[in-house]
């Protein structure tokens, strides 16, 4: 009896432990939340209730709104200001829209680090989203297939790939098509053919119904991507795993593996016989594989590729999209750009690099579509304690691994930097340094992002946008009757027109 009694005092001992445990870390969770709040009071946001956070008014907020419309009214909202902040329940996401205060995060050598992205699980530990010194060694290992040497051997093949679009075009005979697939088609073999010298000439099994393949699996990953974000059971932790989207993005990334698999073992047999000078990106990869003590493994070098085939494609693609939209919508500054283009070319003409580069018109045409609509509007950090400066000469300092998301398409816009008229579509802006926010701060405008962890390969893509827009130019005379309201842009990794971008293009003659 007296055993038994002694169970029962040590059970209620281990529930009273318990319980105290639980107590303490609940307290130890507030007021961690509460230092969280303290430290980010500076900052205007959303209205937050216990618990829940700011869903109520986010809710209220995004009905019957595509995210990036919502993301541009909250912009609106708070246009004064820096940077605001709303609450996923207890756990605070800041967002910041000015140049000036993102440039802290971009410049810093530690804060590196990058939140959960919605391309991660497609992308993933690749150099779009691998940190550290893992991070460092491939940047190393890949920026010589970026230089400027390489970039201008890409001559001929972007020529090729151009007149092969522009014969497309012509197909239609002046009826309505979706711009944004032909862009998108062209931009992905592009990559194939330059980065990665997939040109189909060193193996006859590689076809165009294997590349038509790879595309409509991009294709069918990114509309899954869509579906993915509006289900709200693909975000439970049980079930989600076992939705058909779930189940239709597994097939699609075990496709383009497989495929990409393929493809590497046939480049590595035929790698002897290429001699490219400069090296593209997959000899650099496949050199470094080879080497006893590599840095990559096989895994390793199938999601780079994947990464900058599927990745570049998509953010090259988005931007002549909304570079074409734009144009469509502004007759005159497409006729003003077509002008200049034709003094200089002939519309069957090879572009060269630093040919384009002396056009200051197109370049200026090209800065305002990806001011107004970059392909892609907003990216994540999450590393350490930050301070950032806010306007009125203050500073806030952000916790440690708190998510900030550096929303560049409301850098772009914001009218402290770039003026009343920051949501006027008007590429003179770009003439007159008085209007050009650049000159305040070089990362109000930040298109492929700046600082440590820029894009790779901007220049290149600079390359391929201002050639395809002058060529398509030379030829055609793009219209729409569609709008900004119409046509609705969508974030899922990149900015791309939902519902496809439907134009027409007549012949000039």
């Amino acid at each position: 009896m007296i055993f038994l009694t002694k169970v029962q005092l040590g059970r209620r001992q281990v529930l009273l432990l318990l319980g105290a445990a639980a107590g303490l870390g609940v307290v130890s969770l507030a007021v961690k939340n509460l230092v969280v709040r303290w430290r980010l009071r500076k900052l205007p946001g959303l209205r937050n209730y216990p618990v829940l956070g700011s869903s109520l008014e986010m809710a209220r907020v995004s009905k019957n709104k595509e995210p990036f419309e919502v993301l541009m009214s909250m912009s609106r909202r708070f246009e004064n200001e820096p940077a605001w902040v709303i609450w996923r329940g207890l756990r605070p996401v800041v967002i910041i829209q000015s140049g000036a205060s993102m440039e802290p995060i971009l410049t810093s050598s530690t804060y590196i680090g990058k939140a959960h992205n919605l391309a991660r699980e497609f992308l993933g530990n690749s150099l779009f989203h691998s940190t550290g010194q893992t991070w460092r060694n491939r940047r190393k290992l890949m920026a010589p297939a970026f230089q400027m040497e390489v970039l201008k051997s890409f001559k001929d093949q972007i020529h090729l790939s151009l007149m092969d679009a522009v014969a497309q075009v012509a197909e239609h005979k002046g009826a309505p098509f979706d711009l944004q697939a032909l862009v998108g088609q062209t931009a992905f073999d592009h990559l194939l053919d330059t980065l990665f010298a997939f040109d189909g000439k060193w193996s006859d099994s590689i076809s165009k119904d294997l590349r038509k393949e790879l595309f409509s699996v991009a294709v069918t990953l990114l509309t899954n991507n869509v579906s993915k974000l509006e289900s709200f059971t693909c975000r439970l932790p049980i079930l989600g795993p076992y939705t058909s989207i779930m189940a239709t993005e597994r097939r699609c990334l075990t496709t383009i593996i497989e495929k990409t698999k393929y493809l590497i073992e046939i480049k590595k047999e035929h790698r002897k016989k290429e001699v490219l000078h400069p090296p593209r990106l997959i000899h650099l990869l496949l050199d470094e594989l080879e080497r006893p003590d590599s840095i990559l493994t096989l895994v390793d070098v199938i999601v780079e590729i994947v990464a900058f085939v599927y990745a570049g494609s998509h953010t090259t693609a988005s931007a002549l999209t909304w570079a074409f939209f734009q144009l469509a919508l502004h007759q005159d500054v497409q006729d003003k750009l077509r002008t200049e283009l034709l003094q200089r070319f002939k519309p069957d003409a090879e572009l060269s690099l630093e040919e384009l580069n002396a056009l200051p018109y197109l370049d200026c045409v090209i800065k305002e579509c990806l001011r107004l609509l970059p392909p892609i509007p907003m990216v994540s950090r999450s590393d350490h304690a930050i301070a950032i400066p806010l306007n009125n000469g203050k500073t806030v300092t952000i916790p440690a691994n708190v998510e900030v998301d550096l929303f560049i398409a409301g850098a772009h816009r914001y009218k402290q930097a770039w003026g009343v008229d920051a949501d006027v579509f008007d590429p003179d802006r770009f003439l007159d340094p008085a209007r050009d926010a650049r000159n305040d701060n070089v990362f109000n405008f930040m298109p492929f992002s700046v600082g440590l962890r820029g894009c790779i390969g901007q220049r290149y893509g600079d390359y391929f946008l201002k050639a395809f827009i002058a060529q398509l130019l030379m030829n055609y005379k793009i219209n729409t009757s569609l709008t900004l309201d119409t046509v609705k842009p969508y974030l899922a990794a990149t900015l791309f027109a939902k519902n496809g971008l439907l134009v027409t293009a007549n012949q000039l003659t």
